[in-house]
């Protein structure tokens, strides 16, 4: 049994690419295509696709810009806490006359020595020592009270040492001197 378009192109009526693409038009038909349908589709994925990318620039755009701006107001935190403990750093005088001993950030137990009386300051709270991680060779600093404060408020995590005991009637916590009268070892 033939169908009509085998029938004709024996009679000769059709030519073999009449109906190759009468063929490929009946296809189009059944998936709901045409031909001008199919080129318009196209063109649309192309601007959805263009619209897409752009999109997608835009966005990481967006998050380079926002994770700039984090390390800028990292940087100025970090220049502000760096400014507040070299503005009060206390400089050791050059006799070392007693070691001291702190637990540094790594859990390791640190030992400087200092003169007596910023040892007994150390030891009373009115000084005490912080973290300065942009300094590769001693990365701590002694500082008074008033620094201790502003750092405990902006950035607790930098305190390595700092005895806050009140008052004489307030014992001393774990792994700090407890306040009180110290002699001088060089006197006895």
């Amino acid at each position: 049994m033939q169908n009509l378009r085998d029938k004709l192109m024996k009679a000769g009526a059709v030519s073999k690419k009449a109906a190759r693409k009468a063929r490929t038009e009946v296809r189009r038909q059944r998936k709901g295509h045409d031909a001008q349908g199919d080129a318009n589709n196209t063109d649309q994925q192309k601007r959805e696709a263009f619209a897409a990318r752009q999109a997608a620039e835009t966005a990481a755009s967006r998050a380079r810009e926002l994770a700039r701006q984090r390390d800028k107001e990292a940087q100025a935190e970090e220049d502000r806490l760096r400014q507040i403990i070299e503005q009060h750093r206390v400089v050791k005088d050059r006799g070392h006359d007693r070691p001291f001993h702190f637990v540094s950030v790594a859990g390791r137990i640190r030992r400087i020595h200092l003169n007596f009386d910023v040892a007994e300051d150390l030891g009373v709270g009115r000084l005490g020592i912080v973290l300065a991680p942009y300094d590769s060779r001693r990365n701590h600093r002694i500082v008074p009270v008033v620094a201790l404060t502003r750092l405990a408020e902006l950035a607790p995590q930098r305190i390595l040492f700092w005895n806050r005991s009140e008052g004489p009637d307030d014992l001393p916590t774990y792994g700090a001197v407890a306040p009180g009268p110290t002699q001088d070892p060089r006197s006895t």
